[in-house]
């Protein structure tokens, strides 16, 4: 059973609001910003619960995550940094997803690229647009059971 909705939005605002200090904030329709090139991460939880979380970060969005997390100047990151940020995140999630579903589970390592309409191939999937520090910010997650039953 994928995560609900709720708990996924209090463990986003737990990662942003707690750990970076960016405020996040819902966001009602996303859909103006599916157009922006984006830095997608990736992380599958196996065992007691099999969920692929994906966090999808436009570009402006990655870096200023990024910039935040390794207390840099605008425009200073490397593309690996920015990436490594965005996988982070991911797994930041993806750790707290676990360690709210009772059993043993394992969390792979991040993935991350640059890639379109990930979720599209994936269903059925849940999602959430958020504002993070004024920034948007996608992330959907599945229960893969469900997906290849």
């Amino acid at each position: 059973m994928a995560t609900d909705l709720q708990s996924m939005q209090q463990i986003i605002s737990s990662v942003f609001d707690s750990m970076l200090d960016m405020p996040t904030t819902p966001i009602d329709n996303g859909e103006k910003y599916s157009e922006l090139r984006r830095i997608l991460a990736a992380i599958r939880i196996t065992g007691a619960i099999n969920e692929q979380i994906v966090v999808e970060a436009p570009v402006e969005t990655a870096c200023a995550i990024g910039e935040t997390m390794f207390a840099a100047d605008p425009g200073t990151l490397a593309d690996d940094e920015i990436s490594d940020a965005v996988g982070e995140i991911v797994n930041m999630i993806g750790g707290n997803v676990k360690g709210m579903h009772e059993g043993d589970s394992l969390l792979s390592l991040p993935c991350v690229s640059e890639q379109e309409g990930y979720c599209d191939k994936f269903n059925p999937c849940e999602f959430t647009w958020v504002a993070v520090g004024g920034h948007p910010l996608l992330v959907h997650w599945q229960d893969m059971e469900a997906v290849t039953a």
